[in-house]
């Protein structure tokens, strides 16, 4: 996973604009989010999954998330992306397919977590750690 920084690169998309890497590479926990607007159970873990990160950031975790899009349009992309509190990886960015590969995901929405220094993969049941709603996980792999 030597290339793991180098696929992410050195900018992302903030809630206000594109903002440097270093902010999810230097977190504990990272979170990648694999969805899309135009797929019925993405739409209806995504609010769960909102609440769930709202409620672990608010205990002063050091975790984030980011959004890898599936969207066939940046207008899904876009409205879809505005209910979410996290990063994303840009509509329609190379990246995407570079991260999909990289973690063989082959349906969503997945959830998955990965160490963000090394990019090596923790877990890919994120969304059964936000079902379930044990955030005692991810303060596992924060505090380890």
């Amino acid at each position: 996973m030597s290339d793991f920084k180098s696929i992410l690169g050195s900018e992302i998309k903030g809630k206000e604009g594109s903002i440097s890497t270093d902010l999810p590479l230097n977190c504990k926990v990272l979170g990648f989010y694999f969805s899309a607007h135009w797929c019925p159970p993405c739409r209806n873990f995504t609010p769960m999954l909102s609440e769930f990160y709202k409620k672990v950031k608010g205990m002063g975790v050091d975790f984030e998330i980011i959004f890898v899009s599936s969207d066939r349009k940046e207008n899904d992309y876009n409205s879809y992306y505005n209910e979410m509190p996290w990063l994303a990886i840009p509509f329609g960015d190379s990246r995407i397919n570079s991260l999909k590969t990289m973690y063989e995901i082959a349906g969503i929405p997945t959830l998955i977590f990965v160490n963000p220094k090394t990019g090596e993969l923790l877990t890919m049941e994120g969304t059964d750690i936000v079902y379930e709603e044990n955030e005692n996980q991810i303060l596992d792999w924060c505090f380890a």
